[in-house]
């Protein structure tokens, strides 16, 4: 994903109208609160969703990793959406993704619609909220809960 070739060659195709919905669920590993949570491993924060500067270089570079992966979804849901194609973004819910300044600006547009889906619906035996985002209305359809 993160080769500019093979980026432009998708972006290209995403341009085409070749891709009916795109859905792009970024790693977290860098963004998650299982590792943000405690400050002796945290990368990020609320106040530094773009990674802290001072971090040791197997951390930093898991968090360049991180931003380039999720610059690199943006770039693919903004191309989706100027081909007029319906996109969706899944994250666990609250991930500090979503206040990246780039994406945060991006999912905030009142286009955009947020759901919330609680994958014990769907029978697992744990809640693990999962915020889908989309340009399209009928993502609201996920926003369920557990019976």
């Amino acid at each position: 994903m993160l080769n500019p070739l093979f980026l432009a060659l998708i972006i290209g195709l995403i341009l085409e109208g070749r891709v009916a919905i795109l859905h792009v669920a970024p790693p977290c590993s860098s963004f998650s609160w299982a590792v943000n949570r405690f400050a002796s491993y945290a990368m990020r924060s609320v106040e530094f969703p773009e990674g802290f500067w001072n971090l040791p270089p197997h951390r930093a570079e898991k968090v360049r990793l991180g931003n380039a992966i999720a610059e690199v979804a943006l770039k693919l849901c903004q191309a989706q959406e100027r081909a007029g194609g319906a996109w969706q973004w899944e994250q666990p819910e609250g991930s500090i993704m979503f206040l990246v300044r780039s994406i945060a600006a991006f999912i905030a547009r009142p286009s955009v619609f947020h759901a919330v889906a609680k994958v014990c619906f769907f029978g697992a035996p744990w809640l693990k909220p999962t915020a889908v985002i989309s340009n399209c209305p009928y993502v609201m359809d996920v926003n369920v809960d557990c019976p």
